[in-house]
């Protein structure tokens, strides 16, 4: 989602966005409307958009009209800490919910469930850190506390989706909101196999949320779509969050992305024309999602696996991107050349080789 910003605000969120510091921070705004207050750190303010980052890690916009009053304060801009934002978050979602947390991660669930759910998002995050530590990627600590809202049935889910204003399909298993900065879900339950789809899922939100807070993507610039859901497919694989020196290979792929892919191998120029269209645009996630998403997630599970300097270097130029701004489709393709060279036709043909090796080991 790309908001409406001013050159003056983008440096600003240029800055915030990669560390937030309470010692010297910037001034907070606030600002007063009919329905809330709200104050935060304004990383956009022009005549069509007033956006505002809140100490939670949240980011609001208003419209200028529906602004009654606001006033720049004394007060330095500094994120909240794990201690301030339980207390916030007890008091929204009441006593029939618990809020722990382990590392980074404040969850909010059943008082049953929460340690449970807590020692999952460690676990992920350790094999995260773990996973790009080995590949020579430097992340940053999260400037927030990172929320993670496990809701006790989908009706809860949605209904709070809805109240929120937040759109979803009706086949949603959970979701990380760029805006909110929250990840969002609910107990899985059924059978086996569903709930470990249920649970391929909620590892793949939760690294969109920690690739957006260790400085892999940046929250509102405009990486191409392939990159970042490529990654979080890779987290998919229950094999990721397991001791990599133990695991075998063949459990590190993605079993929800092989079978498609697969088919798609069989026609290796019809692939790298697909894998071409990502390179320009997003627009084959929206006409054909299932090929979208396995191309993108062999695509970059053999470049992690294979090609990772070079792949880490395309990351960080990713990193890099201005935000704000969009990222027209020359550069797309220009910059993805410049940190892995070679064609499309090659690229596609040795990821196809490499997955067909270990997906039958």
């Amino acid at each position: 989602m790309l908001l409406a910003m001013t050159t003056a605000t983008v440096t600003i969120t240029q800055r915030t966005a990669t560390t937030v510091s309470a010692a010297d921070g910037p001034p907070m705004a606030e600002i007063r409307t009919p329905l809330k207050l709200s104050r935060g750190l304004p990383i956009s303010w022009n005549s069509e958009e007033v956006v505002l980052l809140e100490r939670s890690g949240q980011i609001v916009s208003f419209e200028p009209a529906e602004i009654e009053k606001h006033a720049i304060l004394q007060e330095s801009f500094s994120p909240h800490t794990v201690m301030q934002l339980r207390g916030t978050l007890q008091e929204e979602f009441g006593r029939s919910y618990s809020v722990d947390g382990s590392g980074d991660f404040v969850i909010v669930a059943s008082p049953g469930t929460v340690s449970k759910w807590a020692r999952v998002f460690s676990d992920l995050q350790k094999s995260f850190i773990q996973y790009f530590s080995t590949r020579g990627f430097p992340l940053k600590r999260p400037d927030f506390p990172l929320v993670g809202i496990v809701f006790r049935s989908q009706g809860d889910f949605f209904r709070h989706a809805s109240e929120q204003q937040i759109k979803i399909s009706p086949r949603t298993a959970g979701f990380y909101s760029v805006m909110t900065n929250r990840l969002y879900f609910f107990e899985p339950s059924g059978s086996a196999y569903d709930q470990e789809e249920a649970m391929a899922t909620i590892r793949h939100e939760a690294t969109h949320q920690l690739a957006f807070n260790s400085g892999i993507h940046q929250r509102l610039s405009s990486p191409p779509l392939w990159v970042i859901e490529g990654l979080a497919s890779i987290f998919e694989a229950s094999g990721m969050t397991e001791r990599q020196s133990t695991t075998a290979r063949d459990a590190l792929i993605n079993r929800s992305r092989i079978e498609v892919w697969k088919r798609l191998a069989k026609r290796p120029d019809q692939l790298t024309l697909l894998f071409e269209s990502l390179l320009r645009d997003d627009k084959l996630f929206r006409s054909e999602p299932d090929s979208a998403y396995a191309i993108a997630w062999g695509m970059s599970f053999y470049l992690s696996e294979r090609d990772s300097s070079k792949y880490s270097r395309y990351l960080q130029q990713m990193a890099r991107l201005p935000i704000g701004q969009e990222y027209p489709s020359s550069n797309r393709v220009r910059d993805m050349r410049n940190e892995l060279p070679g064609s499309s036709a090659m690229l596609v043909q040795s990821a196809i080789r490499y997955i067909d090796q270990i997906s039958v080991e």
